[in-house]
């Protein structure tokens, strides 16, 4: 589980990884700055975020709200991207790599780091919570056993990392959690999706709603708690009465993640890609920023201005929404690269990849030399994502998507003779290339698998499958093709008479996806996914 997260950040976040069989051979080829916004410390000079510049994966760093001062305070490899300013100035973060997962602390010019405790091998999962309560001198975090059940379990510990035990009456269902100020109970969605309360002693377990809720925050006196449930944002006193809705618009509008002001009179939330502000009763509704993607957000101690990410730069805004947006950071980088995957040319010699900004929003297909050289735009999308990326075997032309129409397009490897061929998903050239085969779009049957010529002629409906997230794949003699369809994986002969054999039988209880032919045609490989427990590799004739 962590080497496959440690992967995944290190290709998706921060940019694409040159593999080979010696894990320290591994070349960097592309840069993207992933931000992150963390915390405000508490004197208000410092804002913590964490970055990919520089590293392969996540780092610690600070800035000042005036946009000097960026530090760089970590540079230890693996992820570090959740972490929180304690009153003193120390910071207190969660540090994953190959080693395990560690809490840690460190000062915020990035001397005297400390491991404070490693988490036990029984458990695989330490991130997105870590919360501090000074008061009590407690340090909350959420673990997952890497066994069955595979529950979520609460935890606590001393700052110094001693006294570290499970609430073993807790059973949270997701990552949020808080403390009351007074630093004796932490607030939870249970698995069963209600909003509970429970000392810190492991005593008084509190239920206080009977409907679904989430991401609970509790009011600096301690008398109330906010929260998030189907599209709207709830109050409700902190001994379940009281209830009441903030916002009122239900499902027909996304509102979620709500935060109270250090001082206790706003809460600010997120409602459809926009950040609003009100009052604690409800009422001074007022939007302060508008966005096409979501935003990470943070208060200063003296709740009068609001620190922002769209996870590329930070922005600081007055809270009563004066003085206009002011952007602190200036990444040019993309916030993500390899966004919809990658591709070799049949060659070997060029890789195609995405990369993904968010200042403003911009999806480029991009290529390049295999050593990270000579890199080009070959199309720019500022509405919708490109995706379901086919190069290999064809050495000069592309096959590709965009997901905002679900059209399927090629273009040359010199951005040149972009054509558009027919309304689709995830297309794959065959391997003498001269076909195409891709999942058409949905119509009052559902979706089909269909072959198509190079140009997009000669169109063949040949059965039905799914659509979300399966390539179909071409046999090396191309005569079939695999895909999926309820869950279970199919081979269709791609010439008539299309004869399509069921490979397994498992979709009632199992899922089944990514299917592969071994390169000599006679097996294929595929992933067994099972809720809740580890994905499985299997291999059948």
């Amino acid at each position: 589980m962590l080497k496959k997260c440690l992967l995944y950040f290190t290709v998706v976040i921060t940019g694409i990884i040159s593999l080979s069989t010696n894990a320290f051979a591994d070349v960097k080829l592309t840069e993207s700055n992933f931000t992150r916004l963390l915390d405000w410390s508490y004197d208000g000079k410092k804002i913590l975020f964490a970055t990919s510049k520089n590293n392969n994966c996540s780092n610690l760093a600070t800035i000042s709200p005036d946009g000097k001062n960026e530090t760089q305070i970590t540079r230890d490899e693996g992820i570090e991207w959740e972490a929180v300013f304690h009153p003193d100035g120390s910071i207190y973060y969660i540090w994953m790599d190959n080693t395990g997962t560690k809490l840690c602390k460190i000062n915020s010019d990035g001397s005297g780091k400390k491991i404070l405790l490693t988490v036990s091998q029984d458990y695989d999962y330490l991130n997105p919570t870590l919360i501090i309560s000074p008061i009590s001198a407690k340090i909350g975090y959420i673990l997952r056993q890497n066994a069955p059940p595979y529950r979520y379990t609460l935890w606590v510990c001393n700052l110094d990392g001693t006294g570290n035990r499970q609430l073993t009456n807790a059973y949270p269902d997701g990552l949020y959690i808080d403390f009351s100020p007074n630093g004796e109970w932490i607030v939870f969605k249970s698995t069963a999706g209600y909003l509970y309360k429970i000392k810190i002693n492991d005593t008084e377990l509190t239920q206080l709603t009977t409907f679904y809720v989430d991401t609970p925050d509790w009011s600096p006196d301690g008398t109330k708690i906010v929260f998030s449930s189907e599209g709207d944002i709830y109050l409700i006193n902190s001994d379940g009465t009281g209830l009441t809705n903030l916002t009122g618009d239900g499902y027909t509008i996304s509102e979620r993640y709500p935060k109270w002001s250090p001082d206790g009179k706003k809460i600010l939330w997120e409602r459809d890609y926009t950040l609003w502000v009100m009052n604690s009763d409800g009422t001074g509704k007022l939007e302060l920023f508008t966005s096409k993607v979501y935003v990470d957000y943070v208060w200063n101690k003296s709740s009068n201005k609001i620190a922002l990410s769209n996870y590329q730069n930070i922005y600081i805004i007055n809270s009563d929404g004066t003085g206009g947006l002011q952007k602190i950071t200036n990444s040019l980088n993309p916030a993500w690269q390899v966004v919809g995957g990658t591709s070799f040319s049949g060659d070997y010699q060029k890789i195609i990849f995405i990369s993904h900004w968010r200042d403003p929003i911009t999806f480029k297909l991009r290529i390049m030399n295999k050593d990270g050289s000579n890199k080009y735009d070959l199309l720019t999308s500022t509405y919708g994502g490109i995706y379901s990326l086919s190069f290999a075997p064809h050495t000069t032309k592309i096959v590709y998507q965009l997901e905002i129409n679900s059209k399927i397009y090629t273009i040359n490897s010199d951005a040149s003779g972009e054509t558009y061929l027919t309304d689709g998903h995830h297309p794959v050239w065959s391997n003498d290339t001269t076909r195409i085969v891709y999942i058409s779009t949905w119509s009052v049957t559902g979706n089909y698998l269909c072959v198509m010529n190079s140009d997009g002629s000669n169109i063949v409906q040949i059965t039905p499958c799914a659509w979300g997230g399966y390539y179909p794949k071409w046999s090396p003699d191309d005569t079939k093709i695999l895909y999926v369809y309820n869950d279970d994986i199919y081979i269709a002969l791609s010439s008539p008479p299309y004869t399509v054999t069921q490979i397994t039988k498992d979709g009632a209880v199992t899922k089944e996806c990514f299917p592969v032919f071994s390169p000599d045609g006679t097996k294929i490989a595929y992933t067994v996914e099972k809720y809740a427990e580890p994905d499985e590799l299997w291999v059948i004739n």
